[in-house]
């Protein structure tokens, strides 16, 4: 009776251990993110054309209470569903309308992909395994930046990766509680039933591509081991489904019938269908456009991701019909496939497109690590990945030296950015070196030592480098918008500065004919217009008075301006 309760009572003291280990984690995590990501997120304006947009969608839907059917430029808005929108919206109404409240979802966001990768990567290992997961994914470039733009892209992956994770962990909880009864799978798992919500949400913020990728990343894994029946047989599954129609059909339901239509017709058919099958908005690129994105966007990781697949395939397919955490990193490795592949094929293509493989190629990263922390495998593959990559900040060292103007946007060439820049590849340079002649004794100083230097480049690029960069591109548009009276009429001539909209807080006509410009210039009320300077080039507008100019823009009234 004693050796029992004896026993009871250090199962309980064991699982108290390990829930307050699990915790106190996951709080050094959130301050780790919030130290990183928080970091300065509003302190340079919204830059065009993507951020604008959708911070004014969620600006004039708190200004015109109309939660239904999204606005931009006073004007209906087909691109998206709704839900990015509400959620810029209600960051507003609580914060205030600035660059803060408007990036503060896709910061948000970023913590609940990068709280689910640890939560994953914690129901099977140990919290240093999937803490050191979780920080990959923090630390990798595109996935730091994108968190700071008021962008539906963070938002998107994370919901995708969250529903992602929380369907095999219901298949974990399941298969678990039936290792011998498949014909009596009636087990119960809530995680089915979070991760249909969140797939849900994935679909009000970005449409139907959502499922498409669930399913491709799903239906053939699991058909592939012969498990589809620990989805399809539980209760708690078809719960979820249900749950997930009842959150995004009436909605979708609503704005159909609030647009006679036209929402439907535009977003699944231009914004859906046609960005898969044609080029839009000449977003165009190869059909190995994502190698160089995951390439740079994947750093300081990307050299040791082919080492870490090598090693998994080593490991042969038997060890999917083993234990759930052994099938983990060959799941995730099916996940960045199928996301490389269906966007490599899509005809439109942006560089955000693929941020929802990060948090796999984070695991499968991760996973080759661990075994080369615990000696299973050596050290070889950290020596060479870290090798090409201490090349690599050679390469860029010498192009910032001597050929800068190539790697430069054409924006910002005349921007004196050389010091600097020649300064940051230099650091580049000295952490790569480090890290490299670490790795023969040291694996653990070594990724220490990567991820200092990537930190002390990133506090460099956003202490310095951006706000730079904003003043000179973004600075003058937004002083213009912001000062020009509220009875001045504005319009753009032939460029697209949707920031113009966010900090004017008025409707913005877009003029593309000189003799509009002019007619506006000769009525009798006031107006002001913004174009770039080599637009104006050979042609004289009477009655027009210059309000300012930069090196790219200039600004132009039909009043006097009091300098």
């Amino acid at each position: 009776m004693t050796e029992n309760g004896g026993m009871k009572i250090k199962l309980g003291e064991i699982k108290k251990n390990t829930s307050d280990g699990f915790l106190k984690t996951l709080v050094v995590l959130l301050v780790l993110f919030v130290i990183l990501y928080f970091y300065r997120l509003g302190s340079v304006g919204l830059i065009d054309v993507d951020e604008p947009r959708y911070a004014e969608a969620g600006r004039e839907m708190l200004e015109s209470g109309n939660w239904i059917v999204p606005y931009f430029n006073y004007s209906v808005r087909f691109d998206k569903p709704i839900f990015f929108y509400w959620l810029e919206a209600i960051s507003m109404k609580i914060f205030g309308v600035n660059e803060f409240s408007a990036r503060l979802p896709s910061a948000l966001t970023a913590f609940l992909c990068v709280s689910m990768v640890f939560i994953f990567l914690k129901t099977f290992y140990d919290s240093s395994f999937a803490f050191f997961g979780a920080i990959i994914l923090m630390s990798s470039f595109e996935f730091m930046g994108l968190s700071r733009f008021s962008v539906t892209d963070m938002t998107l992956a994370a919901f995708i990766s969250s529903s992602i994770i929380s369907f095999f962990l219901g298949y974990h909880e399941i298969i678990n509680s039936h290792r011998f009864f498949k014909s009596q799978i009636t087990e119960f798992s809530y995680w089915y039933i979070i991760g249909f919500i969140f797939l849900a949400l994935a679909v009000l913020t970005k449409g139907p591509v959502a499922v498409l990728i669930l399913a491709l990343v799903f239906l053939p894994f699991f058909w592939w081991i012969g498990k589809l029946d620990y989805f399809f047989k539980s209760s708690s599954f078809w719960i979820g489904f249900i749950l997930f129609l009842v959150l995004i059909v009436p909605w979708y339901l609503i704005v159909h019938f609030a647009t006679d239509g036209e929402f439907t017709k535009i977003f699944f058919g231009v914004h859906n269908l046609n960005r898969f099958t044609s080029v839009v908005s000449g977003h165009k690129g190869s059909i190995f456009y994502f190698i160089p994105v995951i390439l740079i966007g994947f750093l300081p990781w990307t050299f040791f991701f082919p080492q870490a697949v090598f090693s998994l395939l080593k490991k042969g397919l038997r060890s999917l019909q083993s234990s759930t955490s052994e099938q983990v990193p060959w799941f995730c490795l099916w996940w960045f496939v199928v996301i490389f592949v269906f966007f490599s094929f899509s005809k439109t293509k942006l560089l955000t497109y693929i941020l929802p493989l990060f948090p796999a190629l984070s695991v499968i990263i991760s996973f080759w690590f661990n075994e080369i922390f615990k000696n299973q495998i050596s050290n070889r593959g950290l020596v060479v990945g870290l090798g090409i990559f201490f090349l690599f900040s050679i390469v860029v060292l010498y192009i910032c030296l001597f050929n800068l103007n190539i790697i430069l946007p054409r924006e910002i060439k005349d921007l004196k950015l050389s010091l600097p820049i020649i300064f940051f590849a230099f650091l580049m340079f000295v952490g790569g070196s480090m890290a490299w002649a670490s790795s023969r004794k040291d694996t653990r100083m070594t990724v220490v030592i990567i991820l200092s230097t990537f930190l002390l480049l990133y506090f460099c690029l956003i202490s310095f480098f951006l706000p730079k960069i904003d003043r000179h591109s973004q600075f003058r548009l937004r002083t213009f918008a912001q000062y020009v009276p509220k009875d001045v009429e504005l319009a753009t001539y032939q460029i697209v500065k949707p920031s113009i909209t966010f900090y004017a807080r008025r409707k913005i006509e877009k003029i593309d004919s000189i003799e509009k410009i002019q007619e506006k210039l000769d009525q009798e009320n006031k107006f002001a217009f913004v174009t770039k300077k080599k637009l104006l080039n050979g042609i004289e507008l009477k009655n027009s008075y210059v309000w300012g100019k930069d090196s790219r823009y200039i600004f132009i009234t039909n009043y006097p301006v009091k300098q």
